[in-house]
């Protein structure tokens, strides 16, 4: 039975993998739920913009003016903020996928070898099953020939 000696390794790299891989996911999630929030924030300040447009036509007042250009500020700095939160975590993200690359190669890596390992046990088993039955078949053939010199002896 084959044993591979660094499967303990190969097990370790493969949990590492599925942590990394898990931890990524989450990121992306994140990243994603973010991406959703600023575009929330931009669609938000376009309908401001479309509604003090529309304002505009009609009545309005100084103090109307002034309170939905404090919103616009307060939006923008939101989407401002929001944007740097999405930068973060796309950083992040990117990080993530090449320490999570890493991991796949180092267990890939390990792989091949276990594979070589294998096949190598694999034909080192059946060079020496041949052997034995070289062996065998030798011994067989050379006691064949003692039970014919032995029957011509008597």
């Amino acid at each position: 039975m084959f044993h591979f000696k660094l499967q303990p390794v190969l097990d370790y790299r493969k949990q590492i993998e599925e942590q990394l891989l898990s931890e990524f996911a989450d990121a992306k999630r994140r990243l994603n739920y973010e991406k959703e929030r600023l575009e929330l924030l931009e669609n938000k300040k376009k309908a401001l913009i479309a509604q003090l447009e529309s304002m505009s036509e009609g009545d309005i007042t100084i103090a109307d003016i002034s309170l939905c250009r404090s919103y616009l500020e307060r939006i923008r700095d939101d989407e401002k903020c929001q944007h740097e939160v999405v930068l973060k975590l796309d950083r992040e993200l990117e990080d993530k996928r090449i320490k999570l690359l890493d991991a796949i190669k180092k267990r890939k890596i390990l792989e091949v070898i276990k594979e070589k390992k294998t096949e190598e046990y694999r034909t080192n088993l059946i060079l020496n099953e041949r052997k034995e039955l070289d062996e065998f078949g030798v011994s067989r053939s050379g006691r064949g020939k003692e039970i014919e010199e032995t029957d011509n002896y008597l």
